[in-house]
């Protein structure tokens, strides 16, 4: 499977609209319309790893907020994680202006995220 490159930007920007998708829709109705659609796997499919264990982060960390047990059809995919540990534009750029150990800035990161190597905060702080 060739593996599409991406950019920080487009990266930052659908980590944004899957936020935005979650506050518009609300959780349960992210949750199946995520499921339901299949995007986790198409976009693995598609060998964009990285959207699709983002996605599928966001699918379990959702799903334990609400009770729900873990959608079993992706099992496969939660043995894989992202090569390079993923940090967000604003906590790499807070850590060079401050000078800081971005890990230690990263220390509050979901772990449903961090589990593919993804650093992410709160998902629900979006305008």
């Amino acid at each position: 499977m060739e593996k599409v490159k991406y950019s920080c930007q487009e990266f930052e920007l659908f980590k944004g609209n899957v936020c935005h998708m979650v506050k518009e829709y609300g959780q349960l109705q992210f949750l199946e319309d995520t499921l339901v659609s299949n995007q986790v796997e198409k976009l693995w499919n598609e060998g964009q790893q990285l959207y699709a264990l983002y996605l599928l982060a966001m699918v379990d960390y959702l799903s334990g907020l609400n009770n729900i047990p873990l959608y079993t059809k992706y099992n496969y995919l939660r043995n894989h994680k992202i090569q390079k540990k993923v940090y967000p534009l604003s906590l790499i750029l807070a850590a060079k202006m401050d000078d800081a150990d971005i890990d230690e800035l990263a220390k509050d990161a979901i772990p449903e995220f961090l589990r593919f190597n993804i650093v992410e905060g709160n998902v629900f702080d979006v305008v």
